[in-house]
């Protein structure tokens, strides 16, 4: 069993503070999109960690790019990234 989460957001003046009591990230990253007004699709999700930045946003239906600095090879368990970048440089 995860631990719930709470994660209070001031996300601007105009707009009341949000809290938010979640028991995994990735209900936690779809709350804030729709706090946000944003789509899963519109986000694109840069991590290193293959299942929890990569397999874990894919499956949020968001675009993903792994972030492999070190050159690790890509767990067999997964399918491939859809990109992957050595830097933050060649997202620009």
């Amino acid at each position: 069993m995860i631990a719930p989460r709470v994660i209070s957001l001031d996300l601007d003046d105009t707009l009341w503070p949000v809290t938010l009591v979640l028991t995994s990230a990735e209900i936690a990253l779809l709350s804030l999109l729709r706090v946000a007004g944003v789509e899963p699709a519109e986000v694109l999700h840069i991590g290193d960690d293959p299942l929890a930045d990569v397999v874990g946003a894919t499956r949020a239906g968001m675009q993903a790019v792994w972030l492999n600095r070190e050159g690790r090879p890509w767990p067999d368990e997964f399918a491939p990234p859809p990109c992957t970048v050595s830097t933050l440089a060649e997202i620009c």
